[in-house]
């Protein structure tokens, strides 16, 4: 092959090369953190991110915070504070990565049919045209099995969320009950069955973070286990929760709590292993130094 042939050869590479490497590069950055003001992002009439042959859950880019953790008692506008979300104390908080939606029917189910688990409780809730309602009837243990599932399939390192990473994005800079002030009103949430089960994840309007359904709709899994004294004891950086312990904690309240279990420091807890209706999750993921 003479000089001249060898550079058409090798430019010809080049030319056909790039488009690959560049559908590859789009496709992973895809999976990064959107901004809070971004529209949601969706696959067709789904919400999520297409990827390889599985919907992945949007995430919203939490920055680095501060907020102060619990709720003193007596407190106005809180009448079943307890014990346990006392007492206060400002918690930093590193920046992450929190899913804009709850974890969805129609995401649940691709994990559902690869894991055999498609026939599980958590069909109760999933009829026709609930694709974009949040899956509910899901124990924690398999709300950690979809996180390690995902993680597997994208190579990033998703989870569920600290129970201090959820109260700081519920907040959403608010240091009221909810985030709007002392108050839930029934435009703002899903709760105390005023529709009677489940609604679609972007049915209410997000908070400022440009989270959805923070409170009501399903009580969400943390990955910390419960402990009643945790909070005298609990470091003030990223706090993980107690090293061990019989149950895992669940915030935000459903569709059929009342206000004050959708209080943003209201903390509720059961048995990881246990399935009950109306416990879902959103999924997390910790910053990159």
């Amino acid at each position: 092959m003479n000089k001249k042939h060898l550079i058409l050869s090798l430019a010809l590479l080049i030319l056909f090369s790039a488009p690959v490497k560049l559908q590859i590069g789009d496709s992973i950055n895809s999976l990064a953190a959107s901004k809070a003001t971004d529209k949601p992002c969706q696959v067709g009439k789904l919400f999520g991110i297409s990827y390889k042959d599985i919907l992945v859950p949007e995430t919203v880019a939490i920055s680095r915070g501060f907020f102060r953790r619990g709720q003193p008692n007596p407190n106005l506008g809180c009448h079943s504070c307890s014990k346990d979300e006392q007492p206060v104390q400002e918690i930093e908080i590193a920046a992450f990565e929190l899913g804009r939606f709850e974890v969805t029917n129609a995401q649940y189910e691709i994990f559902a049919k690869a894991s055999g688990k498609e026939n599980a409780e958590w069909r109760q809730n999933y009829t026709k045209d609930k694709e974009n309602y949040p899956v509910s009837n899901v124990p924690w243990s398999d709300a950690q099995a979809y996180c390690a599932w995902l993680q597997a399939n994208t190579g990033r390192e998703y989870r569920l969320p600290t129970e201090a990473e959820w109260e700081y994005a519920a907040r959403a800079a608010s240091a009221n009950n909810y985030p709007n002030g002392i108050e839930l009103k029934q435009d703002e949430a899903n709760f105390s069955n005023n529709h009677k089960g489940p609604v679609a994840v972007d049915k209410y309007k997000p908070n400022r973070f440009g989270l959805y359904n923070m409170l009501g709709n399903v009580w969400e899994w943390c990955s910390d286990w419960y402990s009643e004294t945790y909070y005298g004891e609990s470091p003030s950086q990223n706090p993980q929760g107690p090293s061990e312990g019989q149950y895992r904690v669940l915030r935000g309240g459903n569709w059929e709590s009342n206000a004050d279990q959708c209080r943003v420091s209201k903390r509720f807890w059961h048995n990881p292993g246990y399935i009950l209706n109306g416990r879902g999750f959103r999924i997390a993921i910790s910053g990159k130094k």
